[in-house]
């Protein structure tokens, strides 16, 4: 039965992205839940005004200060109110904050970007020599069409090089001096990609690899689908060539039809910035799950 990848009515995850699996929304409880009448002692206000950092909706501060022992709360459900009749109000001035907030939270110091720039200006110009495509995959796709370059809260960036092509590329990055790579399986999938770094990066505890670095991701022309090794599919991707950008400011690659396929792989991000938990900078959680509701051009970059 063919699909319509571009019907957004009945979006079909082809590709659900695995951090975004049971986090629909990242609220304390782990699910959205409702209230909407507060009565906050002077002493409750207080405690929840000396709070200066930006983590999480308000109600989620509350239940995380009662988890803590800080605050203590009476909850009521009355026959006379239905949260679910409750439209969301959009909070234009907290929206603000939210993204001060994941902005200062970024991992990309002017140093590490510069660093990652020069990093991908590498790959790029090797890529050229060799006549191969790099198309930029996951969320560094995303990251350009949404907001044309690195996200600020995506600390890693995701490239993809046709299977039959990798051995020429890796010999010749190879013999570049100070550039280093590595093999690498994904723990989800047991395939392996590889990851690109600087040696004189920065040392992640526990790893070999140095940050910043660049995963670097196998995919085959399966038909009319662009094809990753870890069962990513590009509908429709191989059927035109790829269109050319500039990615942080060196030539990439990205599949014409780059907004149908964003669509396979995240539910709403056309509508919600999420930020993941995961920091590559350490290989662990470290990041605050903020999430932020947003408004995109029919290109798709945010307005």
């Amino acid at each position: 039965m063919a699909v319509n990848y571009k019907d957004n009515a009945a979006l079909l995850l082809v590709n659900p992205n695995s951090r975004e699996i049971g986090d629909w929304e990242p609220y304390a409880p782990g699910f959205r839940w409702g209230n909407s009448i507060y009565f906050v002692s002077r002493e409750g206000v207080d405690k929840l005004l000396s709070i200066n950092t930006i983590r999480q909706r308000l109600d989620d501060e509350i239940l995380t200060c009662v988890d803590a022992k800080k605050m203590n709360v009476f909850a009521v459900d009355v026959e006379w109110f239905d949260y679910m009749q409750v439209n969301p109000v959009r909070l234009i001035d907290r929206n603000q904050l939210i993204w001060k907030a994941i902005c200062e939270g970024s991992t990309w110091t002017p140093l590490r970007k510069e660093r990652v720039r020069h990093l991908l200006k590498v790959m790029s110009d090797a890529a050229s020599r060799l006549n191969t495509d790099l198309v930029l995959q996951g969320g560094s796709h995303l990251g350009y069409v949404r907001h044309g370059g690195i996200m600020p809260w995506d600390d890693d960036v995701d490239i993809g090089i046709e299977e039959y092509r990798l051995c020429a590329y890796l010999e010749h990055l190879n013999s570049i001096d100070g550039i280093r790579y590595g093999e690498v399986i994904e723990p989800q999938t047991g395939v392996p990609f590889y990851k690109i770094w600087h040696k004189d990066g920065e040392i992640i505890e526990g790893h070999p690899y140095t940050f910043p670095f660049v995963d670097l991701w196998l995919y085959n022309c399966i038909g009319d689908d662009v094809v990753f090794k870890n069962g990513i599919i590009c509908p429709d991707s191989a059927t035109n060539d790829f269109g050319e950008v500039f990615f942080e400011g060196s030539p990439f690659k990205i599949p014409n039809n780059s907004i149908e396929i964003l669509n396979t792989r995240y539910k709403d991000w056309r509508k919600k910035i999420r930020v993941y938990t995961w920091s590559h900078r350490y290989e662990n959680d470290r990041f605050i799950p903020l999430s932020l509701d947003i408004e995109v051009d029919a290109e798709g970059r945010m307005i």
